[in-house]
């Protein structure tokens, strides 16, 4: 879908949409996230039709919230930082804790080689990570976050998010290390 709004950078697009609430001005500015907003919440519930849900949520309240959009941050991470509290928001509700599917499993065990077992191994040293440490790691590693970007995303101060992502990168090395012995 080609917009009128498609040639406008980013900022611009933000002001129109706070001046205006102009709804083809927001899918232009939301268009080039949905498919990655999408995959993280599909990967965060495990479930594509949930996450689907959680998206449209995303995007209403993103669109009715964005006078509250205050340029600290790029849009891009304040619109990952809607869609995980509508996912925190929707484990309270339902008070059932879904596991987050992890994305960096898929990353290394893309590669035609890969086994089952393997793939099986890293998703079950996943599941022994905590929430957090599992959406800080995703953030990082799946999406190229930058920490003050995940801290802002989840509302966590800079220094607990660095914890979190290497309490989760030693905990998936000590349980790697101990399948190889």
């Amino acid at each position: 879908m080609t917009s009128k709004y498609a040639a406008l950078p980013e900022d611009k697009l933000v002001v129109l949409v706070q001046t205006t609430l102009d709804g083809d001005a927001f899918s232009a500015l939301v268009s080039p996230l949905a498919g990655e907003l999408q995959a993280f919440l599909t990967r965060l519930t495990g479930n594509p039709t949930r996450a689907e849900d959680l998206g449209q949520n995303t995007l209403w309240k993103a669109y009715r919230k964005i006078d509250r959009f205050a340029g600290k941050s790029s849009f891009k991470t304040w619109l990952f930082s809607i869609a995980y509290h509508e996912f925190l928001q929707a484990q309270r509700k339902t008070n059932s804790i879904t596991r987050l599917i992890n994305a960096v499993s898929e990353r290394v065990c893309e590669s035609a080689e890969s086994n089952i077992s393997q793939r099986l191994d890293l998703q079950r040293a996943l599941d022994a990570l905590s929430i957090e440490e599992r959406a800080a790691l995703l953030l990082a590693e799946a999406y190229g976050f930058s920490h003050p970007e995940i801290a802002s995303t989840l509302a966590l101060p800079l220094g607990t998010v660095k914890t979190l992502i290497r309490r989760a990168k030693s905990k998936l090395a000590k349980k790697s290390q101990s399948h190889q012995h």
